[in-house]
């Protein structure tokens, strides 16, 4: 028996795939296949999605668009974040690595292109509990094809065990700190 529906969520419709389509290079997505993983993972919802398009994803309970921003807003409990795909990866990077230091916030996912090579993808590996490097490359919502580069995601702060155990059949695994995880 299947813990969550990736093929036909109740949240995916043509609306938002077709918003993404025509988003342009920065905006992308995050697919089913991740979404619900991760819901299922926290119990339901995050409390916020901090880099959301107009369009939710109902990965969160609250969320931020562009206008909003994100990176200006105050984030809190248990937040995701796959921020917008430009060369302002390193502002969001340093954004979740001060909010983590907020008693406010319980813990960060944060998916991102696997880019090893860049200074803000060591900022993350630093700070994080864990990162899950995925299987295959994804397939962003309104995207025709999947992504032409690696997809990551890193867990900071003190995550439910359960999240790992996700994360774990979405790719490998890398424990980086010692932190104990949170009770289920």
């Amino acid at each position: 028996m299947k813990k969550y529906n990736i093929s036909n969520p109740d949240w995916l419709d043509e609306d938002l795939t077709k918003e993404l389509e025509t988003a342009g290079s920065n905006e992308y997505g995050t697919p089913p296949q991740i979404i619900e993983p991760l819901k299922y993972a926290v119990g339901g919802q995050f409390d916020l999605d901090a880099a959301t398009c107009k369009k939710i994803t109902h990965i969160a309970k609250n969320y931020y668009t562009k206008e909003d921003d994100g990176l200006e807003s105050p984030w809190f409990g248990r937040v995701f974040v796959n921020p917008p795909y430009s060369r302002e990866k390193k502002k969001w990077v340093a954004k979740a690595r001060k909010e983590l230091t907020k008693d406010r916030v319980e813990f960060i996912v944060f998916l991102c292109r696997g880019d090893s090579s860049t200074n803000w993808w060591h900022g993350l590996f630093e700070d994080a509990s864990y990162v899950c490097f995925l299987d295959s490359r994804m397939k962003f919502i309104g995207a025709k094809s999947s992504a032409q580069f690696p997809s990551h995601i890193f867990v900071l702060g003190d995550a439910p065990s359960k999240l790992s155990d996700e994360l774990d059949e979405l790719g490998s695994v890398k424990r980086l700190t010692e932190r104990k995880p949170l009770a289920d």
